[in-house]
């Protein structure tokens, strides 16, 4: 929310007022704020909860962080990002680490945890005093449903103005535009040849939405076929049966008989059920502790993170989290760290997004001839070979 973005639209969540006045002085933000009263907490009110519009890549946290001095490192607050299938984030905010007393009249700017920073952008007035006015800025993973702000403290309280969601627009643009906020094209491939069930289900679900917005029937089936299509070759790269070749024709009978959006999403998602089948819904369903610790490798990829670190953040051990994960993912942490990062770099090569030496350090690799060789085993050629075969 500090920076314009003019990708991107930005929603305020609507939320019960508590009447704290708002006399605020704040430095420019690319969002309009409200209003209105602002929230706190406090004996009759710890917890705020609201929805989260569908396509948001970040959310902002604006308020006063906070009245009153917790004891130094303990936790105060935590803010939860939830999905369909339970927590997909929780970061929570120590005092003297993550907030500190509102009255002081240090700035503060700093990153709480990655994609989760902490900036003051002005004051407010209270009573005829001035406080501190901070933002939070978080990401959120894909499919986040609902944003919960818990305050812990008895000490202090929280103090919250707005909460803002930067939603990517999608005014005339494809619903699976690069730029869209959700799951692009360009991605799906390599989310079915990494068996990402996680951001899988995520696509399906930003098609079902695509085919209820798309202006007429035509234009639907039209994405339907191509988001089949794409699937389909990333099964058959990733070893399918040559017999997928004649699911295109089937679909694109079948989808030419429908009369409803309603009916072609029906028979768009047995298509792809078709497709797919057992590769990514297998029986065993995944545990919900590993689709969060798969939303937190899409998200920090590029950086040097550890399946020790990543059990951290989800609340397991190292060797009990090693195991689960190879159990529910079908290879090694390591492995699955290092097939993402080349997902990403195929998808950045393929658009033009760099020099070969430049998207292996933006993917994460420590080196170019590292990341030429982890690309050549994944691939079958050098990332400089892969450009020249497709004339890039």
């Amino acid at each position: 929310m500090l920076d314009v973005d003019s990708g991107a639209d930005y929603e305020i969540a609507k939320f019960p007022r508590s009447g704290v006045l708002r006399d605020l002085h704040l430095r420019p933000l690319a969002a309009e704020l409200s209003r209105e009263f602002g929230w706190e907490s406090g004996s009759s009110a710890s917890t705020l909860s609201v929805p989260v519009p569908l396509g948001s890549r970040s959310v902002s946290v604006v308020g006063i962080f906070a009245l009153g001095a917790d004891r130094k490192g303990s936790i105060g607050a935590s803010i939860v990002v939830l999905g369909a299938n339970g927590e997909l984030r929780r970061e929570n905010f120590v005092a003297g680490r993550h907030y500190r007393d509102a009255f002081a009249t240090e700035l503060l700017e700093f990153e709480t945890a990655p994609d989760c920073r902490l900036t003051t952008v002005g004051c407010a007035l209270l009573g005829g005093t001035r406080v501190r006015l901070d933002v939070i800025e978080l990401q959120l993973p894909v499919g986040s449903e609902r944003l919960i702000f818990q305050a812990s403290s008895d000490q202090a309280n929280f103090v919250i103005f707005d909460i803002v969601f930067e939603v990517a627009t999608t005014k005339g643009k494809c619903p699976f535009h690069t730029g869209a906020g959700g799951v692009s094209l360009a991605e799906l491939g390599g989310i079915v040849r990494m068996r990402d069930r996680v951001r899988f289900t995520q696509a399906v679900e930003q098609l079902a939405g695509a085919l209820d917005r798309s202006p007429d029937l035509e234009e639907a089936r039209s994405e339907a076929l191509t988001f089949l299509a794409i699937v389909t070759a990333g099964m058959l790269e990733a070893g399918g049966d040559r017999s997928l070749h004649r699911v295109q024709l089937e679909a694109a009978r079948r989808f030419d008989q429908v009369s409803s959006p309603e009916a072609l999403k029906e028979s768009a998602k047995e298509m792809v059920d078709k497709v797919v089948g057992s590769w990514l819904y297998s029986e065993e369903v995944q545990p919900q502790i590993i689709d969060r610790a798969l939303s937190l490798v899409d998200r920090n990829y590029a950086k040097e993170i550890t399946d020790d670190y990543v059990a951290g953040k989800v609340g397991m051990s190292t060797s009990h989290f090693r195991y689960l994960f190879k159990q529910s993912v079908g290879q090694p942490f390591h492995k699955y760290l290092v097939a993402t990062r080349l997902e990403k770099a195929r998808m950045m090569l393929e658009q033009g997004q760099g020099s070969v030496s430049e998207i292996g350090i933006a993917v994460g690799f420590s080196s170019l001839a590292t990341f030429s060789r982890a690309f050549a085993q994944r691939f079958g050629m050098s990332p400089s070979d892969f450009k020249k075969v497709r004339g890039l």
